[in-house]
């Protein structure tokens, strides 16, 4: 709206005011919003996810602003692989599986630890936890992770990490069970990006970029039994 305001003020008619959308969220229609989709010269979304919610309101705007651009992620070629087996003694036989993000019941990752504790015990295996969250919601995972039985030896807390694309290259697995719908999942395209199989929800815009069993797997939210399964199917 600023930017808008600005614009008029200045009677800068060449200068473009571009929005873009990162949510998956119906369209507002306030005075304020109606100004903004008469007077705005593109609105991108990130996923046609995105896109089709905001419109569900039918805002007055003109379709021909609207434009759907994918997330990318950049290699950094300085960010090489952290030796994960070498640093924390995994054998060979064990398959090491990663999350990484913000740790909070949307993002699901309580499912991870549920669908751990419902493996075989011939499917070996390393979990690493790396990003941060509530304290609390962190200590009652770590809880269910005791008594679980799989706490000890099984799972690493790693908390914030500044660089996390050494520990993605390091990984075998990585699993974003996200339950809220994801605009995109920046996340799950950085597994894609280091060429490392990536388990995530198909609730969101994932399925938008992801085949399923062809480059990802694809799995219901809130679905430890299917996450499981993906596991075992990935470590096979």
């Amino acid at each position: 709206f600023i930017a808008l305001a600005a614009r008029k003020l200045s009677h800068n008619n060449e200068a473009k005011v571009i929005m873009t959308r990162h949510l998956v969220r119906k369209a507002k229609k306030s005075i304020i919003e109606r100004f903004i989709y008469r007077n705005i010269d593109k609105i991108i979304f990130v996923s046609n996810l995105a896109k089709d919610a905001f419109l569900s309101t039918s805002p007055e705007i003109d379709l021909g602003k609207c434009l759907v651009i994918h997330n990318g992620v950049k290699e950094r070629s300085n960010s090489n692989a952290k030796d994960l087996r070498k640093e924390y003694s995994i054998p060979d036989n064990e398959i090491i599986l990663m999350y990484h993000g913000r740790i909070t019941h949307e993002k699901g990752v309580e499912i991870i630890i549920k669908a751990l504790a419902r493996l075989p015990k011939d499917i070996t295996w390393r979990m690493f936890f790396i990003g941060s969250g509530d304290n609390d919601y962190i200590t009652r995972l770590k809880e269910e992770a005791q008594t679980a039985n799989i706490a000890n030896k099984k799972i690493e807390w790693i908390g914030f990490q500044s660089d996390v694309i050494p520990w993605i290259k390091g990984t075998d697995c990585g699993i974003i069970p996200t339950i809220a719908q994801e605009s995109f999942g920046l996340s799950v395209a950085e597994y894609m990006m280091a060429g490392k199989t990536v388990i995530t929800t198909n609730n969101g815009a994932q399925k938008e970029f992801i085949k399923d069993k062809e480059t990802g797997l694809l799995i219901p939210p809130d679905d430890a039994e299917a996450l499981a399964k993906s596991i075992a199917y990935v470590y096979n």
